[in-house]
């Protein structure tokens, strides 16, 4: 047995202690590895800076919006400085496309924006909810959401050196409309209809930078809190005499949500929201109706808190 084992450990093959692998080549290959870590870190370094920087400028499009609609709360239709507000609005309204919008598609060019789409959805949803109200006040309509891309592609800045070389106006137009026409495709067409060819040269200034930068999606959650400013302003309405402008306002909010629910499901966040539109909704009804029926019991100076004290019976209701 012994011997056996002798002989087995003696015509067994030597292993070498050192690898297979030359040292020089394996120092290679491992520097090369090395390379490649350090570019990921890199790309991932730049990254996260650039989902820093478009947050950043999503907080400075947040507060404007809402800086925006208090504003234009102040709105009074009869008033003389009426149009002045809505001029003034409409001027803050094309600086914040020109100063904040414009940085985001810059940061956002040639890449996907949906990896960056949460770093940003929240200023969107602001600016369309305040863009909505505005659009209500001065034409007493829905924006749509072609509406909403044309303002923004209409005035988002373009530097002289990133946009090449200037060209007319008049020869502009054809091809910004074509773009936006093919921006409103890429979202509303989801039926396979037919689809615009388009080449890209004749989109260089949409397509320059990113042309989806507001989504459908972003649209339709914009919408859903333009109701509580309705109903806000429903209320000043009441209490300012005005019970025509509120039976208005109540039969818009009405048919926005009955839009509102034939649209079905598009996320959490859309179904917790149109309950806030169901509540917004029951609120102004019943301010309409407080009006309508016990109007001449209360007096015009006690309506607003009449309707302030009063509990809204389904405000606890969970379904829509």
């Amino acid at each position: 047995m012994n011997r056996n084992r002798k002989k087995f450990t003696k015509n067994a093959p030597k292993q070498d202690s050192k690898s297979s692998v030359p040292t020089s080549e394996y120092n290679a290959s491992n520097s090369q590895v090395i390379r490649w870590f350090q570019q990921y870190s890199q790309e991932l370094d730049g990254k996260h800076d650039r989902y820093e920087r478009v947050f950043k400028i999503s907080r400075d499009i947040t507060i404007e919006s809402k800086r925006l609609i208090f504003f234009l709360h102040t709105f009074q239709e009869q008033s003389t400085d009426g149009e002045k507000i809505l001029q003034e609005a409409e001027l803050r309204f094309i600086n914040l496309v020109k100063n904040n919008f414009s940085d985001i598609i810059k940061e956002l060019n040639n890449l996907d924006i949906y990896q960056y789409l949460r770093a940003y959805t929240f200023g969107v949803q602001e600016f369309v909810e305040a863009f909505s109200f505005y659009h209500y006040l001065k034409r007493g309509q829905l924006v749509t959401f072609k509406e909403v891309v044309e303002f923004i592609v209409r005035h988002f800045n373009v530097d002289s050196s990133e946009s090449g070389q200037n060209t007319k106006q008049d020869s502009s137009k054809d091809s910004e409309s074509q773009c936006l026409e093919k921006m409103i495709t890429d979202e509303e067409n989801l039926t396979g209809d037919a689809k615009m060819e388009i080449s890209d040269q004749e989109c260089s200034k949409t397509d320059t930078y990113n042309r989806k930068i507001i989504t459908m999606v972003d649209y339709v959650l914009g919408l859903n809190d333009l109701s509580g400013e309705l109903m806000r302003y429903c209320i000043n309405k009441i209490s300012s005499g005005c019970v025509e402008a509120a039976f208005d306002i109540c039969q818009f909010l009405s048919h926005l949500y009955v839009g509102m629910l034939s649209v079905g499901f598009v996320s959490r966040e859309y179904n917790r929201k149109m309950i806030t539109v169901k509540q917004c909704l029951n609120k102004v009804e019943f301010a309409c109706y407080t009006v309508r029926v016990r109007g001449s019991e209360i007096p015009k100076h006690m309506i607003a808190s009449v309707l302030e004290n009063v509990k809204d019976e389904t405000e606890d209701d969970t379904h829509f």
